[in-house]
């Protein structure tokens, strides 16, 4: 897809598919990199703004024999907010674990925790 189908002022950026099914060959793509197996936990950490993805995320879990589980709480608002204690917990116990979300999980307590109990995310 080009810019040029697009009204949009910045160059750099060109709107992402939103459609769950046109969104489906990525989240296959995830569940590959991760190493989704039949029968994992795959926890979907997003906010309200991603639940779109979310549910993409989620299809494709299932499609792979895993259990789904999206836990969904408002935009924190800064990148590396802290989640609320139930999430990290539920990060420890998934076996895999995404976060599409509209402000960076990645440097919070949740993931740390999950990676060194040895999660997958």
């Amino acid at each position: 897809m080009s810019t040029r189908e697009w009204p949009i002022s910045y160059w750099h950026y060109v709107p992402g598919s939103s459609s769950p099914i046109q969104m489906m060959r990525g989240a296959m793509k995830c569940m590959d990199c991760g190493g989704v197996k039949k029968g994992e936990t795959v926890l979907i950490s997003t906010d309200t703004n991603k639940l779109r993805i979310a549910e993409s995320l989620a299809g494709a879990a299932y499609a792979v024999g895993a259990t789904p589980i999206i836990i969904m709480i408002p935009p924190v608002r800064t990148h590396g907010a802290q989640l609320p204690e139930p999430v990290v917990a539920a990060f420890r116990e998934a076996d895999v674990f995404l976060q599409p979300s509209t402000w960076s999980q990645t440097h919070t307590k949740a993931r740390v925790e999950a990676i060194k109990a040895g999660k997958r995310g």
